[in-house]
């Protein structure tokens, strides 16, 4: 089944699962699905392709203040499908009696009915093939394209549905150096609407640092270094903030990385305005509860403006809420852009570091915001606003307080790119951010 199938299939199995409720039950029924191509590349040749189409099912009981959750697999016959949301029921109804009442519990409310649809053509995957085939390069990766669906129904009538396509070619760029070392540029393409052209642009783009990475890689001296982070790399930074940095809840208990700068204790540039934005269209306008979820600016010049708040969080602090996810978890971030030109970006860095990618971060001290990490792939030395050489992988630790901090953060690219969420573990991931690239005045460079 396509989506628009599929909605009007769910549609029908809640409909007959109202009629089985008791006066004192309601329920949430969340859906995740997809309808997608999957492409594995190696030395830019296909290894293997799979089509796949499936939805899950996340159903929620409730009674009075207990709540129950099963998930379950679509099998796409009615009487089957059926069955089962009647086995579930039953199995919850018998869970009720072993448990306690939990104040969390928000009641089930809200008779809205919307669609989001964001479907486009499919791209035409054999132009790819050619394209990568006759560019003799070793492209490794997954490209992954098709539809995506999520929706959000209730027992108070809430029928909720977002449906989007979008293609994510996570890939890279193999080659052996003078020294016969593997060497790799690493990036993705991502987009809801296919515009070869526009990959193509891309992809030349990536080829052409394969140049400098040719030669002998050099160690640099720990120490303190003028650092270009490539949107990829802010997106591994800013991916791994996200997961505490922005909650409420997290913010309340003290588990926040950023307590000191959403007490005002420490400061951010008035450079940096990040925003939840759904007008990204990347992710649903709705949550795993069915709460409208709304564009919000966490980062307003530097200052605390808005966290991330669900239905839980509300109702425990008394508080309004702003359709959070049900872990606070920003799903369509948007770093504002600033005024340094794509073409000018090695000329404002001068003499440092140009940070392709990174091969991940986490916390080293996260009372002070300090993280950790490596570099990986593509890192250049520049001097006098030239690549010198490549750089060996090194080790970072740095405070945002001091790279993104007043002083830190010395500017930001007027470019930005859309990042698409490469995960496809379960299901393919909906969400990601759009970010341009910044220079910042001192990064530790300490192993």
């Amino acid at each position: 089944m396509n989506s628009k199938q599929t909605y009007e299939y769910i549609k029908d199995l809640i409909k007959s699962l109202k009629d089985n409720l008791t006066v004192k039950e309601a329920f949430i029924c969340c859906v995740t699905g997809e309808n997608t191509n999957f492409y594995r590349f190696n030395s830019s040749k296909i290894r293997q392709a799979t089509h796949l189409v499936q939805t899950d099912i996340s159903f929620w009981l409730q009674r009075e203040k207990k709540e129950v959750q099963f998930s379950w697999s679509l099998k796409g016959n009615k009487i089957q499908d059926l069955e089962l949301f009647l086995y579930y029921l039953n199995k919850s109804r018998q869970a009720f009696d072993y448990l306690d009442e939990n104040p969390e519990v928000t009641a089930v409310n809200g008779a809205n009915e919307r669609i989001q649809s964001n479907l486009n053509p499919l791209l035409e995957v054999e132009k790819v093939f050619d394209w990568l085939h006759q560019s003799k390069q070793d492209f490794v990766g997954l490209l992954s394209s098709g539809d995506l669906w999520r929706g959000s129904f209730n027992s108070e009538g809430l029928s909720l549905w977002y449906e989007s396509t979008s293609h994510l070619f996570d890939y890279s760029i193999y080659i052996k150096n003078k020294l016969d070392e593997p060497k790799a540029i690493k990036n993705q393409f991502y987009s809801n609407f296919w515009i070869h052209e526009a990959f193509v642009k891309q992809m030349e783009s990536d080829i052409l640092k394969l140049g400098p990475l040719s030669e002998k890689s050099l160690e640099i001296p720990k120490g303190c270094y003028r650092v270009y982070l490539s949107p990829s790399a802010l997106s591994e930074i800013l991916t791994m903030v996200s997961r505490r940095g922005f909650s409420f809840d997290n913010y309340k208990k003290g588990f926040s990385p950023l307590q000191k700068w959403i007490n005002k204790e420490r400061a951010f540039s008035p450079l940096l305005t990040l925003e939840e934005d759904y007008s990204l269209n990347m992710s649903p306008f709705f949550n795993e509860w069915g709460d409208l979820s709304q564009s919000l600016t966490i980062i307003n010049k530097g200052e605390c403006q808005d966290l991330l708040i669900n239905k839980k969080s509300a109702e425990k602090y008394q508080i309004p809420f702003n359709g959070a996810n049900l872990h606070e978890f920003p799903t369509s971030l948007h770093l504002q852009s600033g005024t340094i030109e794509q073409s000018e970006i090695l000329d404002a860095l001068g003499m440092g570091i140009y940070v392709g990618h990174l091969h991940y971060c986490n916390w080293s001290d996260p009372d002070e915001a300090r993280i950790t990490g490596m570099t990986r792939f593509d890192c250049f030395f520049v001097k006098n606003g030239k690549i010198q050489y490549p750089i060996k992988d090194f080790r970072f630790d740095v405070s945002l307080y001091d790279i993104w901090g007043p002083h830190g953060l010395e500017g930001i690219t007027k470019n930005s790119e859309l990042i698409g969420n490469p995960s496809t573990y379960f299901f393919r991931s909906v969400g990601g951010q759009k970010l341009p690239g910044m220079i910042v005045k001192e990064f530790a460079c300490v192993l």
